[in-house]
């Protein structure tokens, strides 16, 4: 006898729930930022909602986990306009790039024709996405959100040549193979930490601590070690400098905690500062395989155990107001230079 199962149905008006974009889509977004993340397969910490770009208001600012890209969301409950076009360009113009995120009802053919060219023109300097929000229901049960992507950038990869074939070497190739399984495995284990969809060629990857500024990280180093790391920028260095001194206070409850010592590196020659746990052997990407099966053994429990250490002195950092807060880039930001460590 075949279960009887139930349709699925299309709620058409958005403003059944919403009734107004900036006071009641926004922040619903702004509260499960989540459910989009890991649509996208992005990880976005929000700074906050209606930020101001010269004389316009972006409706969702946040930043990307180790790149410090900018992450813009602008929504709306209908079609697509060229008003709202504009305002995208003119906020990626306002934070100098990063990831732009249009929501609304419907991608106009138009609108993604355009998302479409811009990110072909901007080479993966800019990455524009397009997402159409929905309302769904099986019968009498509770509406329910859905997010359709229908633009995203494409992957351009570090040696692509011009006529799309790729150039990796073979260290590149062995970082790319231990992340994905890292971050797969990550993704894998409760409580979820990250939406990561793509791994690059680099000797590192950046997950999201849940705040701005801040981020995890695992890493390769030059000097063979392998090092789990909370990375802290901030955009600034006097803002930087004061949130490791007050991390630096809890050193000894969060070793206790480890059961180990880390390396506190504040790094007074760079913008940024990290706090360091080292593998007790040395490796690269290029050992044996059972000897990256024991890496991945020691990084994955230890990761967790790390961010947990981490996350009551993060929670309880207060937010440093110099007299002037700006980005300061008089100094070399230290996540550019991880493979030099």
């Amino acid at each position: 006898m075949t279960e009887q199962l139930g349709r699925l149905e299309r709620v058409e008006d958005l403003r059944s729930i919403w009734k107004n974009e900036a006071a009641d889509f926004t922040p619903w977004l702004q509260n499960n930022i989540d459910v989009l993340s890991e649509k996208l397969g992005l990880d976005i910490q929000l700074i906050d909602r209606e930020v101001a770009i010269g004389d316009f208001s972006v409706d969702l600012l946040g930043e990307e986990p180790g790149s410090n890209r900018p992450v813009i969301i602008e929504n709306q409950l209908e079609r697509t306009d060229h008003d709202h076009l504009g305002k995208l360009l003119t906020y990626s113009a306002g934070k100098n790039g990063g990831v732009i995120i249009w929501i609304a009802k419907q991608i106009r053919p138009e609108h993604r024709n355009a998302l479409e060219w811009l990110n072909n023109a901007t080479q993966g300097n800019i990455d524009f996405y397009g997402v159409e929000i929905e309302l769904v229901k099986i019968g009498a049960s509770e509406i329910a959100p859905n997010f359709n992507v229908v633009v995203s950038p494409k992957t351009i990869e570090v040696g692509t040549t011009l006529n799309g074939s790729k150039q990796h070497t073979e260290i590149q190739n062995g970082y790319h193979k231990f992340f994905s399984e890292l971050i797969e495995r990550i993704k894998a284990r409760p409580p979820r930490v990250t939406n990561q969809s793509r791994v690059g060629y680099d000797n590192w990857v950046s997950t999201p601590s849940g705040k701005s500024g801040f981020s995890f990280g695992l890493g390769f180093t030059r000097s063979r070690k392998f090092q789990i790391e909370l990375y802290i920028d901030l955009l600034n260095r006097q803002a930087n400098k004061h949130s490791f001194d007050e991390l630096l206070l809890s050193r000894e409850a969060i070793e206790e905690e480890l059961g180990t010592e880390l390396d506190w590196q504040r790094l007074d020659n760079r913008r940024g500062s990290r706090i360091a746990w080292f593998w007790d052997q040395t490796v690269t990407v290029l050992d044996s395989d059972n000897k990256l099966k024991d890496l991945l053994e020691w990084a994955l429990p230890n990761y967790f155990k790390f961010r947990q250490a981490m996350s009551q002195p993060l929670e309880n950092l207060q937010a440093f107001e110099p007299d002037t807060l700006s980005v300061d880039d008089s100094l070399t930001n230290a996540t550019d230079d991880r493979s030099n460590e």
